[in-house]
């Protein structure tokens, strides 16, 4: 499902912004601890649920002994975490309902379906005890509108009631931020090996307007206006085996010539009796391309909803999210994003259980939330993905490329597009020279990469060495540290618009 956006057409400006000239450079420093360093944006956290519960063997269950009685005991246990997550899903419903969603201050909150389960199951006498366990994603407003109470135990916590009768039982569900993954960049090296290809799959839209067609039509228009080269004369030439549409990047100091090749599919390429065709060009998309998007229609029923290309006429025709899982995939990296309504609960889990990606070799963009009906997801996305500044391409760290996805959903919807499978990307900018980092230096381009910076080791401070842009120490040489920097542009302090973390001296 998703919904109407009002958002309108974004200018890719990022493509053509400048750099200062040498002569505007503004004094980068780095900014003292208590100022700015622990700040970051985000539109969304994951927390950690968990409740201790119990269950009781009953009748003929009762008398069961060993193996069979402790294989009941798992599946009554199983059980139990169905009537939680039921019932936690209705409690949060009812605290935060739908019409919340549309509102940029209101709650959104989604379960990952593939987190719910338990831990230490164990027989306490005639009783089984147990940990539940999930895992989901809010808006930031959501804990502190948790109605939490007051635990024997002196925790806070959310209690529902699970079961009936003399089993009916109250959870008390206790919710904690999970360990944040630091930003970091795509492992950009990898994607731009022998060139960078996109594949854009549009699924096919129910709605009378066909969204889909919409979309897609308006991508090879924003594709044609950054100068890219079509192998046909219009959009509506455009076929199944068509040529992608290509352009290049000029990267690093060498202005290196990286290819870029962008392949777009829609449902109307193909007649209602040849829809396997849709399939495996998806297949062959996922096979082959760096960066694979999927912008359609979704759902959290991973074995229903997927690659949904074809959807009315009585066709309905996907590929299953649970499908990812056995999908011929390279064993290299690649970037996946899936544009459509609650691909969080499943699609990335799916997708990273591959063998090809074994939890790593992947980074999986999702939405939580119904997702808007809107033009920019795709456009946005490749804004970031090949901004080049004075003709130069600039990389971007994930919480660059994924802020703008939620920044245009923003406007009339809370979608909550996040990253997942980014712990082993690098911290370091690759366009960085390490060795460079803590050498003197007058102004910026006497620093190689365009994303370094000439910084003063302290407000004021006459002192100034190169760094590298980072997202966090360990990608730093040794005896440097990431730290947040900041333009001294008057005598108030620094500009919040624009920090940059750089690697410096320590």
């Amino acid at each position: 499902m998703r919904t109407l956006s009002h958002a309108r057409w974004l200018l890719l400006l990022a493509l053509s912004a400048c750099a200062p000239s040498p002569a505007e450079e503004p004094e980068f420093a780095v900014i003292p601890k208590g100022k700015l360093d622990d700040y970051r944006s985000t539109v969304g956290a994951e927390y950690d649920v968990t409740a201790p519960a119990q269950l009781r063997l009953v009748g003929e269950d009762a008398k069961l002994e060993g193996d069979a009685r402790a294989k009941r005991a798992a599946e009554l246990a199983q059980a139990l975490v169905g009537q939680i997550t039921d019932a936690m899903r209705n409690r949060l419903t009812s605290l935060f309902p739908e019409g919340e969603k549309d509102k940029l201050d209101g709650v959104v909150v989604y379960l990952r379906n593939s987190s719910k389960g338990y831990d230490e199951l164990r027989a306490d006498g005639e009783l089984y005890r147990l940990r539940y366990r999930a895992e989901l994603v809010a808006t930031r407003a959501f804990a502190a509108r948790l109605p939490l109470e007051q635990q024997p135990d002196g925790s806070r916590a959310l209690p529902v009631e699970v079961g009936s009768g003399e089993e009916k039982q109250s959870v008390a569900l206790r919710f904690a931020l999970s360990p944040e993954v630091k930003d970091a960049y795509p492992r950009y090296r990898e994607l731009f090996e022998g060139g960078l290809d996109l594949y854009v799959h549009y699924g096919e839209d129910y709605n009378k307007e066909r969204y889909d067609l919409v979309e897609a039509r308006g991508f090879y228009g924003k594709l044609l206006a950054l100068g890219f080269s079509s192998p046909v004369a219009s959009f509506d030439e455009l076929k199944l085996d068509s040529a992608p549409l290509t352009s290049e990047l000029a990267v690093g100091e060498s202005g290196e010539k990286v290819a870029v090749r962008v392949k777009i599919v829609h449902a109307d390429m193909v007649s209602d009796d040849k829809l396997d065709e849709l399939i495996d060009a998806y297949k062959r998309g996922a096979a082959s391309a760096d960066v694979v998007v999927y912008n359609g229609h979704a759902s959290e029923d991973t074995s229903y909803s997927g690659v949904v290309v074809h959807y009315t006429n009585g066709h309905r025709k996907a590929l299953r999210a649970d499908d990812f899982v056995s999908l011929e995939l390279p064993a290299r990296y690649q970037v996946f994003l899936f544009a459509g309504c609650h691909t969080y609960g499943g699609y990335a889990d799916r997708l990273l259980a591959n063998p090809k990606k074994a939890g790593k070799n992947a980074s999986v963009i999702t939405a939580a939330n119904t997702t808007p009906l809107s033009r920019e997801i795709t456009s946005v996305l490749l804004a970031r993905l090949l901004d080049q500044r004075s003709g130069t391409w600039f990389p971007h760290t994930w919480d660059e490329l994924v802020k703008p996805l939620n920044d245009e959903t923003e406007k009339s919807w809370i979608a909550i597009y996040g990253v997942h499978g980014i712990a082993d990307n690098p911290k370091v900018s690759p366009l960085a020279e390490l060795d460079t980092v803590g050498q003197p230096c007058s102004s910026s381009r006497e620093c190689p990469g365009i994303d370094n910076l000439c910084v003063a080791k302290a407000p004021g401070s006459s002192e100034r060495v190169c760094g590298a842009a980072c997202t966090d120490s360990p990608g730093c040489p040794a005896g440097s540290a990431c730290e947040l920097t900041g333009a001294n542009l008057s005598i108030l302090g620094f500009a919040l618009a624009s920090p940059s973390r750089q690697c410096v001296p320590r």
